[in-house]
């Protein structure tokens, strides 16, 4: 959808994007086809779309997939997506009016292991959807979305200048950035740039409790600055081979999991 469909079709029901929603609208067809041939979709598939705001990437996703649950936290764009008539003739489309992050994936029986999340997300809920989603029971086999990139930089960041995030994703998965985008890809244009990020988590049983690992991991970055030995003693550190005097973001994952199970 460009700019002027976007603005006739929100006019038209007395509409205007809501910042508190964080709602950009995506108005650029080449990301919106980077995406779909980013997640691989197959008629196979079952999707998780967050946040699907009036149906730009709804539209193509279901002509491309067996099932999609649409998750969308605003009334307003569920009464416009349940408007469009492709949307409202899917028979292979379920909308789900709320918060994606009180969403469970085990109450749809659709939704097996092997399903994939796709979404342009609101910047704001970034940090708490994707701990979320290394947290569901049922993970999903990958996860596409497009984020602020400042965020995603930190995601995809590498020892040794590793982050919080990419120390925590990368113990359940795989993150990279696929591409970079402008801010003019959307309306309203946002004040920050995007990125499309790719996870694949790992489908094999992780002995690590997200919660846990996550809570370890905030301790050991909470000076990012400063030496590991502020944060760990230095008979535990060097108890493992670890110089005391790195910085958390020069440690590498299997160094923080020793640590973690010590």
């Amino acid at each position: 959808m460009d700019i002027t469909t976007i603005k006739k079709l929100l006019n038209q029901y007395n509409l205007s994007p809501q910042k508190r929603f964080g709602q950009n609208f995506l108005v650029d067809e080449t990301v919106i086809l980077t995406m779909i041939e980013t997640a691989n979709l197959t008629k196979d598939d079952t999707v998780v779309e967050i946040g699907p705001g009036i149906g730009a990437l709804t539209t193509q996703i279901i002509r491309k997939v067996k099932k999609i649950i649409a998750v969308e936290f605003d009334t307003n764009m569920v009464n416009i997506l349940n408007s469009n008539y492709e949307i409202n003739n899917a028979n292979n489309l379920t909308i789900l009016n709320q918060d994606v992050l009180d969403f469970n994936p085990t109450s749809y029986p659709d939704i097996k292991s092997n399903y994939k999340v796709i979404g342009s997300i609101p910047y704001q809920i970034t940090s708490p959807l994707i701990h979320k989603l290394i947290n569901w029971e049922v993970k999903p086999q990958l996860a596409v979305l497009l984020i602020q990139k400042e965020v995603a930089e930190k995601i995809c960041s590498k020892t040794p200048n590793a982050s919080y995030f990419s120390i925590f994703i990368s113990a359940f998965g795989k993150a990279e950035i696929i591409k970079n985008v402008t801010s003019s890809s959307f309306y309203p244009s946002p004040k920050v740039q995007s990125a499309i990020i790719k996870i694949t988590f790992e489908n094999k049983k992780n002995l690590l409790e997200p919660a846990k690992f996550s809570k370890f991991l905030h301790h050991g970055f909470k000076n990012p600055r400063k030496m590991i030995n502020k944060a760990f003693d230095k008979k535990l550190l060097l108890k493992n081979n670890i110089n005391p005097e790195l910085r958390p973001e020069n440690l590498i994952l299997d160094e923080w999991i020793k640590l973690y199970q010590n």
